[in-house]
């Protein structure tokens, strides 16, 4: 199937592709090495704002104050995955909404995005959020597409809660989980400028990764893939294997990277380590937070984190006695400059107390649906770490 676009150029439909994260887990080197198949392609952040929009609008809809429209998730009780998959189905961002999408996008200045976008939203028309999505891809193809692609899509990071009700409706869509402390160490403890601007608190970081792998989790059940970084770096060829067998394309030429990784454009692209350039695709940086992390930090990753990790294969190198102390005395050892959060959000006795609650729970609690999602965002993810912990 074919159309038009507005240039009079005859396209082909492309299937919809969706790379999600957390910050700072690998999600733009995924994109990057998804864009070099000769029937993808892949933008770095191309609309951020509709994902943002939308969210918001769900949550006028219904009441909801969050600092961030895509929050972690954490403690969340005001509406379910379905509320907000049914959302997206049936709500449509009138002309006004587009006004005001447009102008959001105009002023969007963070992380690694495509601007060549702005110059092809004039025309856009109302519609839902897969519409819109629909619309926005085409002018990716308009941009970048060599007219083989199978898939076309963008690389987008923490709208993980999207996850769920795309792939419900067909996108592909494609997870990547990073270690949790190289994750910190590359946010907190960088050396480069990384994009992602000010220094937030260690443990709202923490959660948006843990919201990351609950759904995750859940996705997969419903035809996502999840990678982690470190596979992809170390175990390349097996890594390809599986995005070509997910989307059900050719396998990647034998030297595809033998000359680096190129951008969108054609160029050398140097990756977005936060510690050092680099060139292709590299294991420089595997283990850089073992430099960085004060042990503090290290116990309070481990401690928060430790169920997902074991799930997923990330060995524990603190103690269990060095874990419960860090829960009730931690602070992070940085001034946290983001203006959305208090200085000592890390550190305030009641999220400690959360935290610990929650570990608790899944040695001993019995939990309805409604409490697993609000400890564990999601039922699925609430057994899948049982099931590790026994």
């Amino acid at each position: 199937m074919s159309s038009i676009d507005s240039a009079g150029r005859a396209e082909q439909e492309a299937e919809p592709l969706l790379i999600t994260g957390c910050y700072r887990s690998g999600t733009t080197l995924v994109e990057k090495i998804l864009n070099m198949h000769p029937n993808v392609t892949v933008a770095s952040q191309p609309f951020p704002v509709l994902y943002f929009l939308f969210k918001e609008r769900f949550n006028q809809t219904r009441g909801i104050h969050r600092r961030y429209p895509l929050d972690h998730l954490f403690g969340e009780n005001a509406y379910s995955a379905k509320d907000f998959s049914s959302f997206l189905d049936t709500y449509e961002l009138p002309a006004a909404g587009l006004g005001e999408f447009r102008a959001r996008m105009q002023a969007y200045t963070e992380g690694l995005w495509t601007p060549e976008i702005l110059d092809h939203l004039a025309d856009l028309e109302p519609g839902t959020f897969l519409e819109l999505r629909d619309q926005l891809n085409r002018r990716i193809s308009w941009l970048f597409s060599s007219g083989t692609d199978k898939y076309v899509g963008g690389k987008e990071v923490l709208v993980e809660e999207y996850a769920q009700p795309l792939t419900k409706r067909g996108t592909r869509v494609v997870i990547v989980i990073r270690d949790p402390r190289a994750m910190i160490a590359s946010l907190n403890f960088r050396e480069l400028d990384n994009l992602t601007g000010e220094l937030r608190p260690v443990l709202y970081s923490l959660r948006a990764w843990r919201k990351s792998v609950a759904l995750a989790i859940t996705a997969v059940a419903r035809g996502a893939l999840i990678l982690r970084y470190e596979d992809v770096v170390r175990e390349l060829e097996s890594t390809l294997s599986r995005l070509t067998d997910y989307l059900d394309l050719k396998a990647f030429a034998e030297n595809a990277f033998d000359q680096g990784i190129v951008d969108q454009h054609g160029r050398p692209w140097g990756g977005n380590s936060s510690f050092t350039r680099q060139h292709g695709i590299s294991r420089q940086t595997l283990n850089a937070w073992r430099e960085r992390l004060p042990e503090t930090v290290l116990a309070f990753i481990e401690s928060v984190c430790q169920p997902e990790m074991n799930l997923l294969g990330y060995p524990l190198e603190t103690e269990a006695e060095e874990r419960q102390e860090v829960l009730l005395s931690y602070r992070d050892p940085f001034p946290v400059t983001h203006r959305e959060f208090p200085a000592n959000y890390s550190g305030e006795a009641e999220r400690l107390a959360a935290e610990r609650h929650r570990l608790e729970l899944l040695q001993h609690g019995k939990l309805d649906a409604d409490e697993q999602r609000r400890w564990f965002i999601s039922s699925e993810c609430w057994y899948a770490l049982r099931s590790a912990a026994e």
